[in-house]
């Protein structure tokens, strides 16, 4: 009921800022780019900007200078050939082709300072390019030397002017600190081939004057880098700019990364549901521990038939999922009514009406949730169902030593009268056990092989009965020995029991784990 009369959740659609931490920058200014919708693929990696984007950022009155970033979308084959014109058999595949303003885009990720022989292109160099160290040793070329081009059947010779260095060349981010280096696509062998979008190699890549690129390679313009004349303006431009064209735009301003644009969220009024949750639950909580403590007969006869705490649990889980729809589906309705009681109190609770099959599913599943947590937390809480949080029972938790032995933790809790009530019951039920199976034994004898030991130190007091059983392999049971440990550590309040046997085939000691088990469910019913 709160749930429905209380909150409320919509959708809208407008400019939404992200702020992220960038320290690693020293200059300032924003970037626009198409923002990517999710439903397309990963294969996609940027949205082709149209190129008078660039004349519309430079009239802007804050515009001091734009950087335009051309490129070509992530291919599985080449773009493009480069090759020296001394030396035509020497090929190098281009992956990777970055169109730039040379002297405004160094401003912003200062690809300059990669720069490790020769120098940087100059603005309006139509002819220069700058390769990677390792294209250059490829090619076994230098700076100064010719190159030939090779796209779609077109040639162009080009100069190189200066070569980068890779590792930094790799690194260099852009202002949204996505690497400057295109992407290439991947083909990955397997039993399901698959194609992964990954960074181009520094040597796949080439780099020139963007209105070449744009010419030769026909890339396309996936970002703009715009510097300001006044840094103060970022924020203010950014917001403009989004609004205007539904564009993505970066602004890197005072040492942090602002991220806006036009996307859809969701918005949430009224009080929160938190607290009246809590509430539900506790109460649960509260009720079901009562029902299983005033059901613990009940409990017990179930035990004694063979149901483990997973069982018992799941009837009680079932209850809590019935009361759950009840309850959601009555405080749906109740619900409803509770938006005029809000407005005949004047409350000032702005909240939109769920009136819709949605809404009312949504307020069974929160009702539906409280309870079953609830109950779950009474469950983990209850020492009816199983005197500890072992619930389940399971082989799978052993310790073998080198000798042989094998530990079994047994889902036990026990105080001092029932550790005593609890060892005369197995005792007894052991060698009754053992002398029907074994015809031949005496109960003289059987009794003379059980053995009983307490000890008590500073650190713990433990009580033990060991069942020194040879008997023969006729039946598991008297076929090897076995004790059961009790043991209580200084501080603590119970004894935790533990199994111990030695010198038996895996399948026996299971069906001797499990049988002890069973004596112990049969004892705490009877007790219970």
């Amino acid at each position: 009921m709160s749930f429905v009369t209380f909150t409320s959740f919509s959708t809208g659609y407008g400019l939404i800022s992200r702020s992220f931490k960038m320290g690693n920058f020293d200059s300032e200014g924003v970037m626009v780019k198409r923002p990517i919708p999710s439903s397309l693929p990963e294969t996609v990696t940027f949205l082709t900007l149209d190129v008078s984007t660039i004349a519309w950022l430079q009239g802007k009155s804050d515009v001091s200078g734009v950087a335009p970033k051309f490129e070509n979308y992530p291919s599985l084959m080449d773009v493009g050939i480069l090759s020296s014109s001394n030396q035509p058999s020497k090929q190098l595949s281009l992956l990777g082709v970055i169109g730039i303003q040379p002297s405004i885009e160094a401003e912003f990720t200062h690809i300059d300072e990669s720069i490790v022989q020769g120098r940087y292109l100059e603005d309006d160099e139509r002819s220069g390019v700058l390769i990677s160290q390792g294209a250059a040793e490829k090619l076994e070329v230098h700076v100064g030397d010719e190159l030939l081009l090779i796209s779609g059947g077109s040639t162009m010779t080009v100069s190189l002017v200066g070569i980068l260095d890779d590792h930094g060349f790799g690194l260099i981010k852009d202002i949204d600190a996505e690497p400057l280096i295109p992407k290439k696509l991947v083909l990955i062998e397997g039993e399901i081939p698959r194609i992964e979008v990954v960074a181009c190699d520094p040597s796949e890549v080439i780099v020139m004057d963007w209105q070449t690129s744009a010419e030769f390679f026909k890339t396309l313009l996936s970002r703009v880098d715009a510097k300001l004349v006044d840094s103060d303006s970022a924020l203010p431009l950014a917001r403009r700019l989004a609004l205007e064209r539904d564009l993505l735009v970066w602004a890197l301003y005072g040492g942090a990364l602002h991220r806006l644009g036009l996307e859809a969220y969701t918005e949430a009024k009224g009080l929160s549901i938190t607290i009246p949750w809590i509430i539900v639950v506790l109460s649960v909580v509260i009720i079901m521990l009562n029902s299983l403590f005033e059901r613990r007969g009940e409990i017990a006869i179930l035990s004694s038939l063979g149901l483990n705490p997973s069982h018992i649990g799941g009837i009680f889980m079932a209850e809590a999922a019935v009361i759950g729809l009840l309850g959601g589906g009555l405080g749906y309705l109740l619900g409803l009514g509770g938006y005029h009681l809000t407005l005949a109190l004047s409350l000032a609770v702005e909240v939109r009406q769920k009136v819709s099959a949605f809404w009312c599913l949504a307020s069974v599943g929160v009702a539906v949730a409280a309870v079953l947590v609830g109950t779950g937390v009474a469950l983990r809480s209850s020492v009816v169902i199983t005197p500890s949080l072992l619930r389940r029972w399971t082989m799978g938790q052993r310790i073998q030593d080198s000798g042989g032995k094998w530990e079994f933790q047994m889902p036990v809790r026990l105080n001092e009268d029932d550790m005593n009530s609890l060892f005369t019951y197995l005792k007894k039920r052991i060698q009754q056990e053992v002398l029907s199976e074994h015809f031949s034994l005496t109960p003289e004898l059987v009794a003379k092989q059980t053995k009983e030991s307490e000890t008590e130190d500073s650190e713990a007091h433990v009580k033990s009965i060991f069942f020194n059983y040879f008997f023969g392999q006729r039946v598991y049971l008297g076929s090897s020995p076995f004790g059961l440990v009790a043991e209580k550590k200084e501080g603590e309040r119970n004894y935790k029991l533990k199994l111990i046997c030695r010198g038996a085939e895996e399948d026996t000691i299971k069906k001797i784990a499990t049988f002890i088990r069973m004596l112990i469910v049969d004892w705490n019913a009877r007790n219970k």
